[in-house]
């Protein structure tokens, strides 16, 4: 009897189980009959499947960050947002300005780590989501991770529930292209081209988003300069 599988995220660690020229039959979201394929041509479709997963999600992201980093601001109040200002004013006057390349990480931390050599790297944070967020209040960022625990994104500065501005103050970062906080649009513009999309929230917060080869990072500008930077790798292998 021929295997059934449903192409999803897990597909492609399904196919390297299933032995050459075995039939197999797949059902994809798309179509509702179902073919025989062999294993190169099984992987070869889960391929194309991952591909396309990676899209709808580098498209859905910037939801996402900024839903987290309403999380991280510390929005809800109360002592854990006072103690994350406390530590974003003090890193506001003692950090020091630092390389930041948006395709390859910060402080020596670089995308595809474990949240071990974070830890060894940076110390352990402020604020932890779960096991996939990490708060740096006094440096200004964040480091998120992936389902395998390794470093998938970076988020730096303030966005939405962060009116004092302490996370833009206190991050000290510098893009490999020379975009900080307080870069305005046109400096952006002239250091990475057009942005792939430009998104208008209100009169005084816009957002620039990039993206090349499962990579994907942006500005966020308040009253016309830069509080927010991301940078997240999504079809890379980590």
């Amino acid at each position: 009897m021929p295997t059934t599988f449903r192409i999803d995220t897990k597909l492609y660690r399904e196919a390297k189980a299933v032995r050459a020229g075995t039939p197999v039959r797949i059902r994809t979201y798309r179509a509702g009959e179902a073919f025989p394929f062999d294993d190169r041509q099984l992987k070869r479709i889960a391929a194309r499947e991952q591909e396309s997963h990676n899209a709808h999600l580098l498209k859905a992201f910037p939801a996402v960050l900024c839903f987290l980093f309403v999380l991280l601001a510390g929005c809800a109040g109360g002592p854990g947002q006072r103690k994350a200002i406390a530590l974003a004013q003090r890193g506001a006057t003692e950090n020091m300005a630092f390389p930041w390349n948006v395709h390859k990480g910060m402080l020596g931390v670089r995308f595809g780590m474990t949240q071990k050599e974070v830890t060894s790297i940076l110390g352990s944070p402020s604020e932890k989501l779960g096991l996939t967020a990490w708060q740096y209040h006094r440096l200004g960022f964040a480091v998120l991770f992936d389902e395998h625990g390794r470093v998938r994104s970076f988020l730096a500065g303030s966005n939405g529930c962060d009116p004092s501005q302490c996370l833009t103050r206190a991050f000290k970062g510098v893009t490999e292209k020379g975009i900080k906080m307080g870069s305005t649009e046109a400096e952006i513009v002239r250091a990475y081209g057009a942005p792939l999309t430009k998104e208008t929230f209100s009169p005084d917060l816009v957002t620039l988003r990039y993206g090349k080869s499962g990579e994907r990072w942006g500005f966020s500008l308040r009253n016309g300069k830069v509080s927010h930077l991301y940078a997240v790798v999504i079809s890379k292998a980590l």
